[in-house]
């Protein structure tokens, strides 16, 4: 049977199209723009390297067939299409004794970051032009209220930790949007290019999942009761995180300060006032 030939986008910008190639579905991505070509490019050299590289035998990813990077034309790279099933779906169906397994493969995951990365002071030149980048994007986003964010910029030009940092590799949005399960796999999906690669933003972009339930607001038309047993779901796995956090070197320094510099990042891609309020209200939350 021929797969229909389905567009999506995710929040970047980014086409992906489902084809048909050889007999078999796989998915081209392809780059919102020219300038975003490098980006791109970077994100699928991660997700090879993650596949090539992986000691998890519960998490990888989709193998990358090819990358094609152009100065005229928008880069794209392929990969396998996977049969597997979406987090809310999937999470909603297990059992407890379930659950505890996925929150071991977590904790595993994350262990396995910090034995491989090394701990180093931050370049924070590196920090103040992300800020400042930052800034610049959020101010143009004509759904943000000027001068809205102001307060959380000044905390994070005022507040960047002293403390060193564990420096390694990272998924860079690991957020459950971006896991698919299958039978005895988690497939980890979008990776990201990040300012800071450490094991430290993993575990922030879960958090923004589990503590704040970023990826059930956005499942608008989730029923209720479902939302609802995700909700428990979420808080249980966040418990069970910061426990194993607070044993973690610069979890309790750098925590708050990479919470705060991930959920302003994603304001300028932020496409109405209720995702405006979530954020600004998880924000006030995160620093009081």
């Amino acid at each position: 049977m021929q797969l229909p030939e389905l567009k999506m986008e995710g929040r970047s910008g980014c086409e992906l199209i489902v084809e048909q190639f050889n007999g078999k579905a796989q998915i081209r991505k392809f780059s919102n723009s020219l300038g975003y070509n490098k980006r791109l490019v970077k994100q699928a050299e991660k997700q090879s390297a993650f596949y090539e590289n992986s000691v998890s035998n519960i998490f990888t990813t989709a193998k990358v067939f090819d990358i094609y990077n152009s100065s005229d034309e928008l880069a794209w790279f392929t990969m396998p299409y996977l049969f597997a099933e979406k987090y809310s779906n999937y999470l909603d169906r297990i059992d407890f004794n379930e659950l505890k397994r996925i929150v071991g493969y977590l904790i595993n995951y994350f262990e396995n970051g910090f034995n491989i990365s090394q701990i180093s002071p931050i370049n924070t030149e590196v920090i103040f032009e992300k800020i400042k980048e930052v800034k610049f994007n959020t101010d143009k986003n004509p759904v943000v209220d000027k001068n809205l964010f102001d307060d959380v910029f000044i905390y994070l030009n005022d507040k960047i930790p002293d403390d060193p940092i564990p420096l390694g590799s990272c998924h860079g949005d690991f957020t459950f949007s971006n896991i698919l399960f299958g039978d005895h796999q988690i497939y980890l999906l979008d990776f990201l290019d990040s300012f800071i690669e450490s094991p430290l933003i993993d575990i922030v972009k879960l958090r923004q999942d589990t503590c704040y339930k970023w990826s059930i607001m956005l499942e608008a038309d989730m029923p209720k009761h479902k939302s609802n047993k995700l909700t428990q779901i979420f808080n249980y796995i966040d418990k069970q995180v910061a426990q194993y956090c607070n044993n973690e070197l610069g979890m309790n320094t750098w925590y708050t300060y990479l919470q705060a510099f991930n959920l302003i990042r994603i304001v300028p891609y932020l496409t109405n006032k209720n995702e405006v309020s979530f954020i600004k209200n998880s924000l006030t939350d995160l620093l009081k």
